[in-house]
């Protein structure tokens, strides 16, 4: 990284003007690089889609796709089983075994 950050700054300093400078930031993405093979990835993906950590256009964006232009892009799971307590009703309220009868 220290090399990285070094051609960043001669980077800036002899391709931009000092405008530039202040609109434009090099910066050398290392991702590529640290990335796993594509299952390994895609089931983090899964993982992390299914409890809510990113939306679809957010994991698309990590893959350099393009953005789903669809409403569901940018929503988020909620898994049913760790939805907050207000939002539970007690058993006999379900319908059906014994507790409803």
């Amino acid at each position: 990284m220290p090399w990285l950050n070094r051609w960043d700054r001669l980077i800036e300093r002899s391709l931009l003007s000092t405008i530039g400078r202040r609109t434009i930031e090099v910066e050398f993405d290392c991702d590529l690089l640290l990335r796993g093979d594509m299952l390994t990835r895609f089931q983090a993906y899964r993982i992390a889609r299914e409890i809510g950590v990113y939306s679809a256009n957010e994991l698309r964006r990590f893959e350099n796709a393009n953005r789903r232009t669809d409403p569901g892009g940018d929503e988020y799971f909620s898994p049913a089983n760790m939805q907050p307590t207000q939002n539970a009703r007690p058993i006999g309220d379900r319908g059906g075994g014994p507790a409803a009868q």
